[in-house]
């Protein structure tokens, strides 16, 4: 089996990153197929298929995959089948939660980057969350959250933020922290 080697020195990507088709090295979108119950007979499901832009097949999309951008395009695949799905009206993270609520199973929503995402959540009774909208992670450090205020659009980074007495990431400009 061989290694995945990593771009030197390793480089973090941020959603936006993963956004980005440029970045990538080429563009793909998704196929939606149905999954169905037979018992019942009805819908059950969609599985999110990676696509070319013309409508290629995975295997054409796929044979553009590296070493160097897996970790890309495995993030951007999920961003992608999320935000069209979203675009086409399923209801895949409301349908989540309540699966979630009806086994007593506490959600914890990873990955929340915008205002506009943690409102989503918070509406559909998500109490947990984690993502750079409120911190980015300390290394070696426990680093304090911040709540940005309702008006802020996204996670902009450009203000420094510290941790203890370390100056150690980037946290959202504009942002408040939790009164004590």
């Amino acid at each position: 089996m061989s290694r995945t080697r990593f771009e030197s020195p390793f480089r973090s990507l941020a959603c936006v990153d993963c956004r980005d088709p440029a970045a990538l090295g080429f563009a793909f979108t998704m196929a939606f197929q149905p999954i169905v119950d037979l018992r019942t007979r009805r819908l059950f499901a969609y599985e999110a298929l990676v696509r070319g832009t013309d409508g290629a097949s995975a295997a054409s999309v796929l044979a553009l995959v590296n070493d160097r951008n897996r970790y890309r395009f495995d993030q951007a695949c999920r961003i992608r089948a999320i935000e069209l799905a979203s675009r086409l009206g399923l209801q895949h993270i409301a349908g989540i939660i309540q699966v979630a609520v009806r086994l007593n199973i506490e959600v914890i929503a990873e990955g929340i980057e915008s205002v506009d995402e943690r409102e989503v959540l918070i509406a559909l009774g998500v109490r947990y969350m984690q993502g750079y909208l409120f911190a980015h992670p300390g290394f070696e450090a426990l680093v304090e959250p911040v709540f940005p205020r309702n008006g802020d659009s996204s996670s902009s980074c450009s203000a420094r933020w510290t941790c203890r007495s370390h100056r150690i990431g980037r946290l959202c400009r504009d942002s408040v922290t939790p009164a004590e």
